[in-house]
């Protein structure tokens, strides 16, 4: 063992290499892959995309955002979440919000109390700049209108959404795009159909935002892009080296193979011996790679984008590792074989 481990030495830096960078990744992958099952802004699967408009081009409507409020609150009475859109501009995207009975899906950092007298906004820490700092509080300025910053949050990278939110102004026109979360779409019509009572051009449209598998999975190779190509070249890179060094590997080691050949081995022999105490390399340095690529999870450097450590993950890169040696090790034997011309005698005979 103590001479396998020094003709060895090189192999086994190459693997841990490999099985640090694809544990890590994997589990990159697989944390992604949770992050997107919450949509934009928190919501869950469950909500509900509704457009509400009117019938005939030129119609109005008296109607306000409270008194959409206000039916679903007599329909329903629990708890729900609703944002509206505040339309196309330039610059940052905003969304209005208003909580009944309900937790706001972001986690939040409070920056301070709220003042009952201005408006207030909770924005992207990224945006926390572009506000004015007076007198210890932060004041955004948002379509002339001066809101007062009582949070900030930062959206998963993953998942995405609104750089800022507002509170709901319930005077405000009832047309627009909205998201409901926690009512189900026979709650929300029935509030609408009270208001069609009142206004017979209103029309809705129900959207579920459901997220499917292969959604998720999209919005996963998008989000892990550059992780995915910077894994790819590695893997070439590495695996090259990693040839290189199993056919250096097996020159260190031909004296041991010249006399396994001597006493009637075959190369189908010389294979199995050789795979055996490969696999032995193999799992060696896969633990000391995984066991410092969970140490670095430790230190919260991914926090974003790899929040949890997954066994899975291990498991994949393990089979990864496991087959890149099984190929590296079988080309090379063939390589070294044909290069000392074993395989031609054994063909001849």
């Amino acid at each position: 063992m103590p001479s396998l481990l020094r003709k060895s030495k090189y192999l086994i830096c190459f693997y841990v290499v490999i099985a640090l960078f694809s544990t890590l990744s994997f589990s990159v992958f697989l944390s992604m892959f949770e992050l997107s099952e919450p949509l934009h802004d928190g919501l869950s699967q469950e909500s509900i995309s509704v457009r509400i408009g009117l019938s005939e081009f030129d119609a109005q409507t008296s109607l306000t955002v409270g008194e959409l409020l206000t039916a679903l609150k007599a329909t329903s009475g629990t708890e729900f979440l609703l944002y509206k859109n505040n339309g196309i501009m330039d610059g940052p995207s905003a969304r209005s919000f208003y909580l009944y009975n309900h937790d706001f899906p972001l986690e939040i950092d409070i920056l301070q109390e709220r003042n009952e007298h201005i408006r207030s906004v909770m924005m992207d820490k990224m945006l926390l700049p572009n506000a004015r700092y007076e007198s210890g509080n932060y004041y955004f300025l948002y379509r002339g209108y001066e809101y007062q910053v009582i949070g900030t949050f930062q959206q998963a990278a993953v998942i995405g959404g609104a750089d800022f939110f507002t509170e709901i102004d319930v005077e405000t026109s009832i047309l627009g795009v909205y998201a409901i979360d926690g009512l189900s779409t026979h709650d929300i019509s029935e509030a609408v159909r009270t208001l069609q009572m009142r206004d017979s051009n209103l029309i809705a449209e129900f959207i579920p935002l459901e997220r499917t598998l292969t959604a998720r999975m999209i919005i996963v190779l998008q989000a892990s892009f550059f992780v995915i190509v910077a894994m790819i070249l590695a893997l070439i890179f590495i695996g090259l080296g990693t040839l290189t060094h199993t056919v250096s590997w097996l020159e260190l080691r031909q004296n041991e193979i010249n006399v396994r050949y001597l006493v009637g081995a075959t190369t189908q022999n010389i294979q199995r011996w050789l795979l055996k105490e490969y696999f032995l390399i193999i799992s060696g340095s896969f633990a000391i790679g995984c066991l410092l690529a969970f140490l670095i999870w430790q230190t919260d450097i991914f926090y974003q984008i790899m929040p949890n450590f997954h066994l899975l993950g291990i498991g994949f890169a393990f089979m990864l590792c496991l087959i890149l040696g099984l190929l590296t090790e079988g080309i090379s034997v063939q390589l070294n074989g044909r290069k000392r011309g074993v395989l031609r005698k054994e063909k001849a005979q």
